[in-house]
């Protein structure tokens, strides 16, 4: 809690530094004796540790003008020595500042032994030497009888004293961990009241009576110490060690006490009196230090101890983050906090958890981009490094924001981005204050601890969700894949039919009937394998392709099919870019982003496709699931159709999700898009701007080698067959039917079973006068499986080609990779197949 507003630090810096010179000046002539504590350093100190170093030279020209001002009250010294004294004074401050800056921590709050420890060594051992030196010079000039290091000791040991006591108060009062509002009570405040007059009253009547030695007098007022420290914390122990110290130093000085009465000289009581109060001092603090530490310990240790739980008894994810929410905004002062998710593609976070921050704010910032010039938590997620804006009013990402968060009672943000075990961002966690505030240590401590619990609740539900859901797509494949079968058994015979009636004479009419027929079964097939891309994953033949002519054939097929309204461009100037991918797989990511970006152009449009290469370094694969570094393929596809309402930007890739209307889109397009990609080791990112359009940036690992892709010959159906025997093994009828025609008309002479039995029946029968074997995979009695290991046995150089209405991974058995045919298949890639193995059979 600060006392003034920011930006009259000096103003207020420099009355109490005057008060305080007063105070001390007021005190030597009271009691004529020589000055043991100068409070005024450790003000200077513990100010210059709290303030922004940008305003250094303000407090440095207040400290000038009170010290001026003093020298003109109490017994003024001449202007060079007061310069002198002065040149000391602010040399020790700001070296000891900087020490502490430097070395203990950007803003120490004294919530650990390590910043108490640090603060009185740097900021007072070391950093009242140079004043030291220089006052007892001074001193030197004064009394040259007096001896130098005397001296020295003398004002060295004034100057520590003044900032063992007063520096840490500043610290704590200006920038504690600790919160106030314990002290609101009126309870409170009389309990405090009683403290401090109970250790007055022990330590006026120790010193009084002169029951003990000095350090031995000071220790009585330890139990009053530990008592502050456990009611009252750093605020109340510091409070409580200043009043003690005074009232020693205040009787020391009149004669009383051991060390007042005896015959010591000035500078030797002074040094008795720093070791002894310096002692005192540093010893009752430590206990308000660790019970402070061990408070936050515990804080932390709550809210780790309320996550597991709640994970425990599996709670849903959003209430475990409000969990971890509210346990951070009881742990730093005025705080509301908020956790935002990365979407699955990582391009947007979006809202995980914010119970205390207005709804209005939440829903007007749904999607937030992951971005350099994004709003805070989308630029602390682009460079997972935290992000801190002390005021958002005066940083320029937040101008358009601004309004709102000022309606919402906001005027600064933290943001502290998590990630997973691999180093993948999962999302962020930001604190927001209704003043400008600076973190300082401990907050900065308490937020990482928070994040990282964020970060462990996320991934496990994450996991357990991927877990559920393989399961699910387990039983979804598998369901697919029985209903693939069916579907692609169905669509066989149409698209072979469509095939055979291309050679009978038609006029225009029924062949555009029968072309329309052949679209409809191919967009079936494509649907079905797209489904078991979806349920099963993603795996393919890989070959080494050029990008440029994966695109021009993207661009030859949107423009043949695509309205004329919709201008479609490509920009394929980058030469040499080529990636290992499966080349259906690759144009069926392009495909699915054209035929979206045509779809958000109703009215027409421009459509744009390029292709570049782009280096991806460590910041930029970390944001996405298995992406890599080095060299990448990007291909981006832009619109200037509709975009994408930020509402559901985060959502495009989900399975199922869609905005179109029904009967008009699956909701599988993106998701399988995603799929792909990733099993290329690439990723996706998008771009959109609601009645602007859209931008997909596809990244694929690039590969410097090139294979040339070696199309099936086009004279390969033409070849035909010459008269050989082919044994057609299928149970479907219909398709057993239509296959037997078109091998009919291929040239090739048929006989057909229905399943395994009858095919070795016929195997036995005809002998070696069968030329290949042409099997379905399920069928009743004896599958194509247990046929074809009872064909290599006892025909073991028959060849044998596989069909399947199923995925053609699954088809895929003891037999050579190549000898596989996915329903539906067309006639050409029929009579391929057979001119290929019936070849290599003569070869």
């Amino acid at each position: 809690m600060r006392w003034f507003p920011v930006g009259t630090e000096p103003v207020w810096f420099g009355l109490a530094y005057l008060i305080l010179a007063v105070c001390a000046g007021f005190f030597t002539h009271w009691t004529n004796a020589m000055l043991y504590v100068w409070l005024a350093s450790g003000l200077y100190v513990g100010a210059l540790i709290v303030v922004n170093p940008r305003r250094w030279p303000a407090m440095v020209l207040a400290a000038t003008v009170a010290d001026f001002a003093f020298n003109q009250i109490w017994d003024p010294w001449p202007i060079g020595r007061m310069i002198l004294a002065h040149a000391g004074n602010t040399t020790s401050a700001l070296f000891g500042a900087a020490l502490v800056l430097h070395f203990v921590s950007p803003r120490p709050t004294l919530g650990s032994v390590r910043e108490l420890i640090g603060v009185v060594l740097l900021g007072g051992v070391v950093g009242s030497i140079p004043s030291a030196l220089i006052g007892g010079h001074i001193i030197q000039q004064m009394t040259p009888a007096s001896p130098y290091w005397e001296n020295v000791l003398g004002w060295y040991s004034s100057d520590l004293l003044g900032v063992v006591l007063v520096a840490p108060l500043v610290l704590v009062w200006q920038r504690g961990v600790e919160r106030f509002t314990t002290w609101m009570r009126w309870q409170r405040i009389l309990e405090f009241a009683l403290l401090l007059g109970a250790v007055t009253a022990m330590t006026i009547a120790a010193f009084y009576f002169g029951w003990l030695r000095q350090t031995e007098t000071l220790s009585l007022a330890y139990p009053f110490t530990i008592w502050a420290a456990l009611r009252f914390g750093l605020r109340g122990s510091t409070i409580a060690i200043l009043v003690t110290a005074m009232v020693a130093q205040t009787f020391t000085a009149l004669g009383l006490g051991a060390l007042g009465g005896s015959e010591l000289t000035a500078s030797q009581k002074a040094i008795e009196i720093m070791v002894s109060v310096g002692i005192f001092a540093i010893a009752a603090l430590l206990p308000a230090t660790v019970f402070t530490a061990l408070k936050i310990a515990q804080g932390r240790e709550r809210i780790r101890t309320t996550t597991m739980t709640l994970m425990a008894t599996g709670e849903n994810l959003s209430a475990i983050l409000e969990s971890i929410v509210t346990g951070v905004e009881a742990e730093l002062r005025g705080a509301r906090g908020r956790i935002l998710l990365a979407n699955e593609a990582g391009t947007h976070l979006v809202l995980g958890s914010a119970p205390h921050l207005p709804s209005f704010f939440n829903d007007a910032m749904p999607g937030t981009a992951i971005k350099p010039d994004s709003w805070v938590c989308g630029a602390a997620a682009y460079t997972n490094r935290r992000v801190v804006l002390e005021d958002l009013k005066t940083d320029p990402r937040t101008a358009d924001t601004y309004e709102l968060a000022e309606r919402a009672g906001i005027r600064s943000c933290w943001s502290e981005p998590f990630c997973d075990s691999s180093g993948r961002l999962l999302g962020t966690l930001a604190v927001f204050f209704a003043q400008r505030r600076h973190p300082t240590s401990v907050d900065l401590e308490s937020m990482e601890s928070a994040a990282r619990i964020a970060a462990i609740a996320t991934e496990r539900k994450q996991l357990e969700q991927q877990f559920l859901r393989a399961q699910r797509m387990e039983g979804i494949g598998t369901l697919a894949g029985g209903i693939a079968h069916d579907l692609n058994n169905a669509l066989a015979p149409i698209v072979i039919g469509a095939d055979i009636l291309r050679d009978v004479p038609l006029d225009a009419g029924d062949r555009q009937v029968l072309a329309n027929m052949e679209a409809g079964a191919r967009l079936g097939a494509n649907l079905v394998k797209q489904v078991l891309t979806f349920a099963r994953g993603v795996e393919g033949s890989r070959e080494i392709l050029e990008v440029r002519e994966i695109v021009g054939q993207i661009q030859m097929i949107a423009g043949n099919t695509f309205p004329k309204s919709i201008n479609i461009e490509t920009d394929l100037r980058c030469e040499g870019v080529r990636v290992e991918a499966d080349r259906t797989q690759l144009e069926q990511v392009l495909l699915n982003l054209a035929v979206n970006a045509r779809d958000a152009m109703p009215d027409g449009g421009r459509l744009t496709i390029r292709v570049d290469s782009r280096h991806i370094d460590a910041q930029q694969a970390g944001r996405h699931v298995g992406a890599r570094t080095g060299q990448h393929a990007l291909i981006e596809v832009a619109d200037s159709g509709t975009g994408i309402s930020p509402d559901v930007i985060h959502r495009i890739f989900e399975p199922f999700f869609t905005t179109k209307k029904v009967g008009q889109g699956t909701g599988l397009g993106l998701s399988t898009t995603l799929g792909i990609i990733r099993s290329h080791g690439g990723f996706i990112e998008v771009d959109s701007t609601l009645h602007k359009g859209s931008t997909f940036y596809v990244y694929l690992p690039a590969c410097g080698a090139e294979t040339s892709h070696q199309p099936l010959a086009a004279s390969a159906r033409a070849a035909g067959g010459q008269g050989e025997l082919v044994l057609l093994v299928e149970d479907d009828q219909t398709v057993r039917d239509i296959t037997r025609r078109a091998l009919g008309q291929l040239g090739y002479r048929v006989i057909s079973a229905e399943h395994g039995v009858e095919a070795l029946v016929l195997v036995a029968l005809h002998g070696s006068d069968i030329a290949v074997v042409v099997t379905d995979i399920i069928m009743p009695l004896m599958g194509g499986r247990e046929l074809i290991q009872a064909l290599q046995r006892s025909s073991p150089y028959l060849p044998i080609i596989t069909v399947s209405g199923f995925d053609d991974q699954s088809g895929k058995i003891d037999t050579h990779d190549d000898l596989h045919l996915q329903k539906p298949y067309t006639v050409d890639g029929l009579a391929n197949i057979l001119t290929r193995v019936l070849q290599s059979k003569r070869g």
